[in-house]
């Protein structure tokens, strides 16, 4: 089902429930997105999950540039000029739990350093940065990981 919405005006009634909620890039644009999460609980059937992808405003690349002085807007990526909202993992964790939802599993996803460079097939080099990247931020994830890749499912009571 696709249902084209705005989401700061809140989620229209879809009166059924479903396996998979995806807000894939969505949360920090929200003017509140505790609001949004909050109404997703409701459309979860039992079993159902909430996958995001949430940007890591903890990645080193941001640091190094809000430690420099430097805030840039640009067009997409951690510095994306439509983001409101900017959360480390720990901001992340927070505004989960406060929406009700337990985190179950966690990936990092890698800069995208092609994207980056503005080359999308830059070569072999890239390739290896772009690997390299990825396994520091499997080892690292609040300071490499690009994005963060979550499964989550709402807390029952008893949690």
């Amino acid at each position: 089902m696709f249902v084209q919405a705005d989401l700061d005006s809140g989620l229209p009634v879809l009166g059924q429930t479903f396996d998979f909620v995806l807000c894939l890039d969505i949360l920090e644009h929200l003017r509140d997105p505790l609001q949004l999460l909050g109404q997703i609980t409701p459309l979860l059937s039992p079993d159902g999950v909430l996958i995001a992808s949430l940007p890591n405003s903890g990645n080193i690349y941001f640091r190094l540039n809000v430690l420099l002085g430097r805030f840039p807007a640009e067009d997409r990526g951690l510095f994306d000029r439509t983001h409101l909202h900017f959360y480390t993992w720990a901001g992340w964790l927070r505004l989960f739990s406060q929406a009700g939802f337990r985190i179950q599993s966690v990936k990092p996803s890698s800069v995208p350093v092609a994207l980056a460079l503005g080359r999308p097939n830059a070569g072999p080099l890239v390739g290896a940065l772009e690997t390299a990247w990825y396994w520091l931020a499997r080892i690292w994830k609040k300071l490499f990981a690009y994005q963060f890749i979550v499964v989550a499912k709402p807390r029952q009571d008893h949690e």
